[in-house]
């Protein structure tokens, strides 16, 4: 082999060395990239978590909120009815002794 094809050759390897030290530069850059975003995305997946338990939370106390005031919507239900009932009888009773009262009078 001559000098010129040594040489040549020479040219030739260092320019692939360089080809792959570039190659390998950036596939550096890209995993480091690539591990960035990953912890980025369990750092959003941890807000999202803390986001759903938080949520979680507050709806069962909100739950627990509807749930007593259900309870004292009943209880006022049940004390309307029984004071409607009331005076239901109460109206019975004043018609019953009104009647007896006129016909007494009317004597």
């Amino acid at each position: 082999m001559s000098e010129a094809e040594l040489a040549l050759k020479i040219a030739y390897l260092e320019r692939g060395r360089e080809d792959e030290l570039k190659a390998r530069k950036y596939t550096h850059n890209m995993i480091e990239d690539i591990g960035s975003k990953v912890v980025a995305l369990g750092h959003s997946a941890a807000r999202f978590e803390e986001n759903l338990r938080s949520h979680s939370v507050e709806d069962q106390e909100t739950k627990a909120s509807v749930l007593a005031m259900d309870n004292r919507l009943r209880t006022i239900e049940r004390l309307v009815w029984i004071a409607v009932g009331g005076l239901i009888v109460v109206g019975g009773l004043v018609s019953i002794i009104g009647g007896s009262i006129l016909k007494l009078l009317s004597k």
